[in-house]
């Protein structure tokens, strides 16, 4: 497609002449130096390094540089060829991108086979496939609030998500620009190219964007706000408008000029991506108005930077440091977060407990060196490879060959991962960690009321409510048991993640105050009400007391157990279980995959002080309630010093936890004698007939 290529004049907004005049852009010191500052944010927030909580906004800075460089790209070709080539287009991204993402896919897979096991490598082999169609951030997001799924921070491929995104954003980009910048060519003969008309299509792309990314953030769907790319094409076309509106200049109607100091913005917008990298954590609702911290800041940063190499951000941008960050920031992402995850699975103390900060910062100079290694031997060769540059349907080819090795790659790993998965062992380690009984039962974070279940007696005018959140529901098969053998009913209030207190949780999940538990509990005693039964029993997870100030903890506990007693003449709390330090069905797994003990290797101490500040809590805000107590059971878990994830059945072994914090159903059943000798003493004063 061809075009006149005299240019639309406009009398409020003036440029000047991109700097990017042919197919390569003149190579800047202070992009490189900012691609530096990014990737090492990324790193350094995986690593855990102190500082940097809000680090994995450099993600944004790099799709805020990807839109900048690749309109700057395509507006200068359209400009001086009149035409814009996708075939070479999309070989560049070829050679460029893939060969080192199809080693690392490799690589991933290949250690993944030897260390880890089949139950482990079943879903790292389905996210590799995912990642071999470039929709790894699509796979994430379907299961980011599937609160039984396997946790995504273990995946070695987790951060390919942003790598999907990139890709599908060089897909439709070329596009948008030339229908932007030429308009549509089947709606005239002769065209003339309007910077104007691309101005308000990006304008008009990055409000539509952020407007659904900041509508998906007030939702239960914030992690299509993060991983999905329509939610994240402002930030690219933020970028794009940076890179065609240099030096942009208002004038006023007597023709004022009014000129922006370009240092000072660069300064600012420098500090505003550092500072965001710093002060930022876990509790920032992101994306959405927060993340235009670092976009903006980034378009500020490279503005600065047009034509104004010698100034002292230029200089500090191009600090040798920075610039070989910059280098290999592409290979250096690819590689850090599988090394960390990797050396955390292999040889990490558990959930939640990191190896030391040296040997962190040692596993990201290990990463270092790969990144170097692929760099010198992989990405730079193939990408100057001039066989390869000098027909664009080479490029093309290679694109369709690595895609297709990605994916026969992914397929065969998955087939061999279900060969190897055929043992009665790993089968039960795989029932295990696929334990549902119940979860029907319990609403998910989108469903504000889910009271259905009823289970037991279910004529019985006696009543059991069944409350709290998943750490209730792994005791219902033994609570089902009680009923039937007493004559009782069964009801249940269970909500994934919301505690057994009144107050607002925070959702790691959805990354805003969880106000749904709010709007649940209130259904919930509602509903205890209308019941009034005879026996409420409340579990919870003592982690979920993390999600609120410690100084809630006892009189948001009081609060509810008050408000349980209204409904009820006995309200029984059962303490939480203790946890093993890891994944119990994937230890167990590894374990006899590598031919070891596996009830050996995953027994772990049963280290008493596991909770007990919500604990001790519990039973004070239950001595003050009359009808209420706490009972713990501990015991049933861990019967000695050690706990053992494996017990002895009537039928075979029987698997204790299905993941690092729920017990199975099949070991609730298992100790229901003890638990029946238990509950039915404690709700002694309540069994008499009516």
């Amino acid at each position: 497609m061809r075009v006149d290529s005299n240019r639309q004049k406009t009398r409020s907004i003036s440029f000047e002449p991109l700097r990017i005049p042919g197919e390569r852009p003149v190579w800047r010191p202070d992009i490189e130096g900012l691609r530096g500052v990014a990737v090492l944010l990324v790193v350094l927030y995986h690593a855990d390094f102190p500082g940097f909580s809000g680090g994995y906004v450099g993600v944004d800075v790099f799709f805020a540089l990807s839109g900048y460089l690749i309109t700057s790209i395509l507006v200068a070709e359209v400009e001086r060829s009149g035409r814009v080539d996708l075939v070479r287009f999309y070989a560049r991204r070829a050679r460029r991108l893939l060969p080192a993402s199809a080693v690392l896919l490799l690589a991933v897979a290949a250690f993944a086979f030897v260390f880890y096991s089949p139950l482990e490598q079943e879903g790292i082999a389905s996210t590799a496939l995912a990642t071999a169609l470039y929709l790894s951030n699509v796979w994430f997001a379907r299961d980011a609030t599937n609160y039984f799924a396997a946790g995504a921070e273990t995946n070695p491929l987790l951060h390919t998500w942003s790598l999907a995104v990139e890709e599908q954003f060089y897909l439709g980009w070329p596009l948008l620009v030339v229908v932007g910048l030429v308009g549509l060519p089947w709606l005239g003969r002769r065209l003339k190219l309007s910077h104007r008309r691309l101005v308000w299509t990006m304008v008009g792309v990055s409000v539509a964007t952020f407007a659904l990314t900041v509508y998906l953030m007030g939702t239960l769907q914030t992690h299509w706000a993060f991983f999905a790319s329509p939610a994240r094409a402002w930030e690219f076309a933020l970028g794009g408008l940076g890179a065609i509106l240099p030096r942009l200049r208002l004038t006023s109607g007597r023709g004022v000029g009014v000129v922006f100091n370009a240092q000072l913005i660069g300064w600012i917008g420098l500090t505003a991506v550092v500072g965001a990298g710093i002060f930022y954590g876990a509790r920032t609702p992101f994306p959405g108005w927060t993340a235009l911290v670092p976009v903006v800041g980034t378009v500020c940063v490279l503005r600065a930077g047009v034509g104004q190499p010698a100034t002292l951000l230029g200089k500090l941008l191009s600090w040798r440091p920075l610039l070989e960050a910059g280098r290999l920031s592409y290979s250096w992402y690819l590689w850090h977060w599988p090394v960390l995850v990797f050396a955390e699975g292999l040889v990490g103390k558990g959930v939640g407990e990191h190896l030391s900060l040296p040997v962190r910062l040692g596993l990201l100079l290990i990463s270092l060196g790969l990144a170097e290694a692929s760099y010198r031997l992989v990405e730079d060769p193939i990408r100057h490879q001039r066989w390869l540059a000098a027909k664009s349907w080479r490029g093309i080819a290679l694109l369709g060959a690595l895609t297709a090795f990605g994916l026969v790659l992914s397929l065969a790993w998955k087939q061999a991962v279900g060969a190897a998965a055929v043992s009665p062992e790993q089968v039960a380690y795989a029932q295990a960690a696929r334990d549902k009984a119940g979860t029907e039962c319990i609403a998910q974070y989108e469903v504000s009321h889910h009271f259905s279940c009823t289970a037991g007696d279910t004529t019985s005018s006696r009543v059991i409510l069944l409350y709290g959140d998943s750490h209730a529901r792994h005791w219902l098969p033994a609570v089902e048991q009680f009923a039937e053998k007493r004559g009782w009913r069964v009801e249940t209030a269970l909500k994934v993640a919301c505690g057994a207190f009144d107050a607002t949780p925070w959702s790691g999940a959805l990354g805003r105050p969880y106000t749904e538990c709010d709007s649940w509990r209130k259904s919930a005693t509602a509903f205890a009400d209308s019941l009034q039964p005879d026996l409420i029993i409340v579990s919870t997870s003592f982690t979920g007391y993390g999600s609120i100030g410690r100084d809630e903890w006892e009189p948001a506990t009081s609060r509810l157990l008050q408000r349980l007693a209204e409904s009820s003449q006995t309200v029984t709390v059962l303490r939480d279980v203790p946890r093993p330090p890891s994944d119990s069905p994937a230890c167990l797994s590894r374990a006899t995959w590598r031919g070891l003990d596996p009830s050996k290797q995953c027994s772990f101490p049963h280290d008493r002080d596991q909770g007990v500040n919500v604990y001790d809590v519990q039973v004070a805000s239950a001595s003050l309630i009359p009808s209420a107590e706490v009972l713990d059971l501990n015991e049933l878990v861990c019967t000695s010093d050690i706990c053992r994830p494996i017990r002895s059945g009537d039928a075979g072994p029987v698997v204790v936890w299905q993941d690092s914090h729920h017990i199975t159903s099949a070991f609730a059943s298992l100790i229901f004698e003890e638990f029946d000798s238990a509950l039915y003493e404690a709700t002694r004063s309540i069994q008499r007939p009516r």
